[in-house]
């Protein structure tokens, strides 16, 4: 935790607001890796989601395995939604 808050106390505050970047950061303390993976499919918090978890104190081993698993989901599941949606080879 050397870089602790600082680091996103330096992002302007209209790119970022404190108090959701303190709900967001609330939510990782209390969820774990499964904030991981809801952030994954939240386009907001797949940016944010890699800071908060090193200011948390979330291990690097537990952090990559609910990203893993997190990005074989998503992948996949956004491509199936585009092909269903007709955005399929062809076009």
């Amino acid at each position: 935790m050397r870089w602790n808050t600082r680091l996103l106390d330096r992002v302007p505050r209209r790119m970022l607001r404190p108090h959701l970047t303190a709900r967001a950061l609330s939510a990782v303390q209390r969820h774990g890796g499964r904030a991981v993976f809801a952030g994954r499919f939240t386009a907001g918090l797949r940016t944010l989601v890699p800071t908060l978890c090193g200011i948390s104190g979330m291990s690097v081993r537990s952090y990559l395995a609910w990203s893993f698993v997190s990005s074989a989901v998503w992948a996949p599941t956004f491509v199936l939604v585009g092909y269903g949606m007709g955005f399929g080879p062809g076009l």
